[in-house]
């Protein structure tokens, strides 16, 4: 039944991330819109090696500050407030994956005084 949901995907599609800084400057131009401003080209070196996708979440981000602090224009401190914060939670997750630690509920060498989670009993 899981196999017919509607909308399923069976494929595996890689998206390769941004490749230069002529693209990574068309998206974030592409999704500032009206926002862009030539001095925003200083923070294409950063978006370079990230997905599309974080090019987008920068714009929206940066746009949400502006909104939050009841403004219309989105400045540079905003677009690279946005910038760090996102870079950060994607680091964040890349760490707490590769610090994990596997767990198994049955089986392997187990100590008796902790539980499968690793919490003493």
């Amino acid at each position: 039944r899981i196999t017919k949901r509607p909308g399923r995907v069976d494929r595996i599609f890689i998206i390769p991330t941004i490749q230069d800084a002529h693209h990574a400057e068309l998206m974030l131009r592409h999704y500032m819109g009206e926002q862009w401003r030539d001095e925003q080209l200083a923070l294409i070196d950063q978006l370079v090696e990230q997905p599309g996708a974080f090019v987008r979440e920068v714009a929206l981000h940066a746009r949400m500050l502006a909104a939050h602090e009841h403004k219309t224009e989105v400045t540079m401190d905003m677009l690279e407030q946005s910038i760090t914060t996102l870079l950060r939670q994607i680091r964040a997750d890349a760490d707490f994956l590769q610090d994990r630690r596997p767990i198994s509920m049955v089986g392997g060498n187990r100590n008796k005084r902790t539980n499968p989670f690793g919490w003493r009993d």
